[in-house]
């Protein structure tokens, strides 16, 4: 068995979700000693490779490239795999399966744009019916796909993804160290890793935390991401609210800088109107950090009682909920200790046992 895997996220879409689950299929035929083929921006490479990921790359024509397929697939491959929700997937002569992470340009129209909304539409139906197997990260993407899509349940197998090993509890005192030689960071922090689009909810975690900031002096709101078209109106908010020295703003923090501030955080908060999956709190949850999330999508599915589960559309909740927390260090220590039960669960070797799986499912 030899698996071709387009692996151009790995280079393009780096700092993302889906840039990750690329890297993760990537290490995971390395680690288990599985032929491979890799598509890069160079083309078919075999062999091992150092995966990239030390600065973000999250390119803006990220999917018109990636619409673009990858030439004839290498021979001598048995098992194609697209991880893009079926964009650019060619017509393969061999059994293939593409990976949907979610559908969210049908389920919140409001968030894409019209002429991206239709190409996703049409893509993935395309790509989904082309596919032998359809990888599903969340039962709760499984379900949306078979609202919207005439396709067998049998077809789509559910693979949730995994946090990165270099997520696990650190010593504090390292990470404070860290934190305030790398950052200049020496106080409490509540922390947001993530995107900045709409449906990321920033705004309302922005608000919680002004309500609630005068009662907790000492305390920071971090927010980590890659700064884009929506960055400017949340500082602008911030300002508006009057958190100028109590927000921070840090742009796009290298991957392996992440646990420190994940481990340093009293709280890490994920206010999301809808996910596909969401490593942003199982990564949180990895380090046993106490988390407060949404009660929406597949976040539930996800996180189960790892976490303190909030209505994001409702801002006293999400308010309430970090004042709770942030009164109560021992209401912290025990959600973070539920919180890395439940990121236990989800491993590298149950996300490579069932996709190695689906593969000889395939090559059968």
């Amino acid at each position: 068995m030899k698996i071709a895997v387009d692996g151009r996220g790995v280079y393009w879409y780096r700092g993302t979700g889906m840039g990750t689950y690329t890297g993760a299929l990537w290490k995971i035929l390395e680690l288990y000693k599985k032929e491979a083929a890799f598509y890069t921006p160079v083309g078919w490479e075999f062999g091992t490779f150092d995966i990239p990921q030390d600065q973000c790359c999250e390119r803006r024509d990220f999917w018109e490239m990636v619409s673009k397929p990858p030439p004839t697939i290498p021979r001598d491959c048995t098992v194609f795999h697209n991880p893009y929700h079926g964009f650019g997937m060619p017509s393969c002569k061999i059994p293939s399966v593409v990976t949907v992470h979610d559908v969210i340009p049908l389920v919140m129209p409001e968030v894409s744009g019209s002429p991206y909304r239709e190409m996703f539409a049409e893509t993935v139906a395309r790509g989904v019916r082309r596919a032998d197997s359809v990888i599903a990260v969340s039962q709760w993407t499984k379900n949306d796909l078979l609202e919207r899509f005439p396709l067998p349940e049998e077809k789509i197998i559910v693979i949730p993804e995994f946090a990165d090993e270099i997520f696990q509890p650190l010593p504090q005192e390292t990470v404070k160290s860290f934190l305030k030689e790398s950052y200049g960071i020496e106080r409490p922090y509540v922390l947001y890793v993530g995107g900045f689009g709409l449906r990321k909810n920033v705004a309302a975690l922005i608000r919680a935390f002004a309500t609630v900031a005068s009662k907790y002096p000492d305390e920071l709101l971090v927010i980590s991401g890659k700064e884009g078209k929506n960055s400017e109106a949340l500082k602008k908010l911030g300002a508006e609210l009057q958190l100028e020295g109590r927000i921070h703003f840090l742009g796009y923090v290298p991957r392996n800088h992440l646990p420190f501030f994940y481990n340093g955080a009293d709280i890490f908060v994920y206010p999301s109107l809808y996910e596909g999956f969401g490593l942003p709190p199982l990564e949180a949850a990895s380090c046993g950090k106490a988390i407060i999330t949404s009660n929406t999508s597949s976040i539930p599915e996800m996180m189960g009682e790892g976490a303190l589960l909030i209505d994001p559309s409702q801002g006293k909740e999400l308010e309430d909920a970090l004042d709770f927390l942030l009164q109560h260090e021992s209401q912290r220590e025990q959600l973070g200790r539920l919180a890395l039960a439940r990121a236990e669960i989800f491993t590298m070797e149950r996300m490579a046992e069932q996709t190695l799986a689906v593969y000889e499912n395939l090559c059968r």
